[in-house]
């Protein structure tokens, strides 16, 4: 009789047992990092094994690199790094077209308009330099080249007049906004990028697409053999576009 009104310990011991395997286990069944932590330190306490101080700080730091970890994808980051640096590369280009024209156009009425745009293209290149440093992307390889080769593109046309400035204007400017425009339709595809350097892109393309109208009102059509000219320009633009994607 004193049997009977003994406590059953076995069981208990068991129920027990599995209540503290569930109480260690459940966080697994979402692995993360942080989880795997949280059910280490509980399996050390169900021993009687001694654990780590805990630090409050080192936990916070960490909670926040997972979190950006989880909000990164290096495919993404990948195509953001191409877009920023082969903007970054066309605009530096556009900047040195236009110091090669107000070199061979100084002293012109023209001169000006030329310098407007290129206060412009300035404030483009300021701009994804900006983006570069906070994204810590490269820059073009052949950023040399583009200095030399923009630079005489610039003069070249410019010293042939007024006309040919402007057809050269037009012939780089339809290219760039083309290239903006595919890069927007890209960002919202993919679902990459943010706000800020959507906005940037856009208000680059509308500028782009002022200077491509200023060159047509200033008789870029006029200058000689302009179809030729034109096509040529337009050539070596999209050429080095695909160069400072992947260089």
């Amino acid at each position: 009789s004193a049997s009977a009104n003994r406590p059953c310990v076995r069981p208990m011991l068991h129920q027990h047992a599995r209540a503290e395997y569930w109480r260690c286990a459940a966080p697994l069944l979402r692995v993360t990092p942080a989880s795997m932590v949280v059910a280490g330190r509980r399996a050390l306490a169900v021993r009687g094994l001694p654990q780590a101080p805990r630090r409050s700080v080192t936990t916070s730091a960490f909670k926040a690199w997972y979190c950006q970890r989880l909000r990164t994808d290096p495919k993404k980051e990948e195509v953001l790094a191409q877009i920023v640096r082969v903007d970054q590369a066309g605009e530096y280009g556009a900047q040195q077209i236009y110091r090669g024209q107000l070199e061979a156009l100084k002293g012109t009425p023209c001169e000006p308009l030329i310098q407007h745009m290129a206060d412009q293209e300035q404030e483009h290149l300021d701009a994804f330099n900006k983006q570069q440093r906070m994204r810590k992307v490269r820059p073009s390889f052949l950023q040399p080249l583009w200095h030399v080769g923009a630079y005489g593109l610039g003069y070249a046309t410019g010293a042939l007049g007024k006309e040919a400035a402007m057809a050269c204007t037009v012939a780089v400017e339809t290219v760039i906004a083309q290239h903006y425009d595919s890069q927007i339709r890209e960002l919202y595809a993919e679902g990459v990028g943010d706000k800020e350097l959507r906005e940037l892109i856009s208000k680059c393309r509308d500028e782009e697409m002022e200077h491509h109208d200023i060159g047509i009102m200033e008789d870029a059509e006029k200058a000689p053999a302009y179809p030729l000219l034109s096509l040529a320009i337009r050539t070596i633009s999209r050429a080095a576009i695909e160069v400072a994607k992947r260089v």
